[in-house]
């Protein structure tokens, strides 16, 4: 049988002439993926450059997901309702149909939301900067998945924004005393259509 270290690992071959090695991976690997190069293309190449003369990537958890969290305006802030959109990967960075649930630390479920078939939604929550939030994502009976909410800002603006026929509504709400004036700018494709300054009430 034919024996040779490979990265410190053992590789040999078996009686059914297949190189067998053993690697350890990581506790929460979701996908590995091996390199094979042989050594005649090295020397072909005058040791100037190598080549993969196989590549492959191999799925270790199928039902990996990832959510990653969207508030409108750009942050969560203490106390004002925001829409927050979210999207969701598999494991091969592709959108993935999820549905779930967000609890706070109590596990009191406090909403719940379903993507559409591209792995993309949203839902409403008005958060409490006293409170910690998670999501958690049902992938079967036995399989589910916690993330973590965006962090909670005890001051700040959240900007909303409705479209309709042939306006879009913009509604600015703040949590602290509303003295100082704001710009609004509008752009699409490096295109302003507005730029204002708006005094808060």
């Amino acid at each position: 049988s034919f024996l040779k270290m490979f990265n410190n690992y053992l590789v040999k071959k078996n009686k059914e002439k297949e190189y067998v090695f053993n690697y350890l991976l990581p506790q929460n690997a979701v996908k590995a993926k091996i390199n094979v190069q042989l050594d005649s293309v090295r020397i072909k190449n005058f040791e100037f450059k190598s080549f993969n003369s196989f590549s492959k990537t191999i799925a270790i958890d199928k039902d990996f997901i990832d959510v990653q969290f969207f508030p409108e305006g750009g942050k969560l802030i203490d106390g004002l309702t925001s829409i927050v959109g979210f999207k969701a990967l598999d494991y091969k960075n592709e959108g993935a149909v999820a549905k779930g649930v967000i609890k706070d630390e109590n596990n009191t479920i406090i909403t719940e939301f379903k993507s559409n078939q591209l792995g993309m939604g949203f839902y409403q929550l008005k958060p409490d900067s006293n409170k910690s939030y998670h999501a958690e994502i049902f992938i079967d009976k036995n399989t589910t998945y916690k993330f973590k909410l965006p962090k909670i800002y005890e001051k700040g603006y959240v900007l909303t924004v409705k479209s309709s026929q042939d306006f879009f509504n913009l509604l600015l709400r703040s949590n602290f005393s509303k003295t100082d004036s704001l710009f609004i700018k509008a752009q699409a494709r490096g295109i302003t259509y507005y730029n204002s300054k708006v005094q808060c009430i």
